[in-house]
């Protein structure tokens, strides 16, 4: 097997070791370098392979789900007591910061800015740390009129028609004048 083979094998998600020639005949190995492109950060923490199955499916079984070999995935130890409970109260400093992920079944243990952002919603404030809602803003419309229009369209046909609607109208107002059902101002008024 060559060396190519070998470190292809060996690195896993790392470029393989490329082997050159130099000028005098000896052969030179690169150290391998690391591809970013199949480091997934989302599916870091993902040890659990159930998918998006809601867990309480599985609050009566032993088992939380079922891996890619279609073996079961036994529940990660037993719950904890109110004296195991106290005890790691007392002895772990961090212990407020810590969470239960019922996904994974491990305990988590919060970072600062996890911290900040939930007292942040606690206190109904801002949950991004640094946001201020009244800086100050861009004026998109402007105090000023101006002379002319920013449209520069001239207006349509129909705008200097009148409309059949009011034609219509205006033919029955005619029309019941001359019938005298209804008199004219001006006769009115003498």
């Amino acid at each position: 097997m060559s060396k190519r083979k070998a470190a292809a094998k060996t690195n896993g998600s790392k470029v393989e070791e490329q082997d050159k020639k130099g000028h005098n005949g000896k052969i030179i190995t690169t150290s391998p370098i690391e591809d970013d492109r199949f480091d997934s950060s989302d599916e870091e923490d993902l040890r659990n392979t159930i998918g998006n199955v809601p867990i309480q499916w599985y609050d009566d079984y032993e088992h939380v789900g079922y891996d890619l070999d279609g073996k079961k995935i036994l529940k990660k130890g037993t719950k904890k007591g109110e004296i195991d409970n106290f005890l790691d109260r007392m002895e772990d400093p961090d212990y407020w910061r810590k969470v239960f992920d019922r996904q994974t079944g491990e305990e988590l243990t919060l970072t600062d800015e996890q911290v900040a952002k939930l007292r942040a919603l606690a206190t109904n404030a801002y949950p991004q740390i640094g946001y201020n809602p009244y800086e100050p803003f861009l004026d998109i419309f402007s105090s000023q009129t101006e002379i002319h229009p920013i449209d520069n369209r001239p207006r349509d046909k129909r705008s200097f028609i009148p409309s059949a609607d009011e034609a219509k109208k205006v033919s029955k107002m005619v029309y019941a004048i001359k019938m005298g059902w209804t008199k004219s101002q001006q006769k009115e008024e003498k």
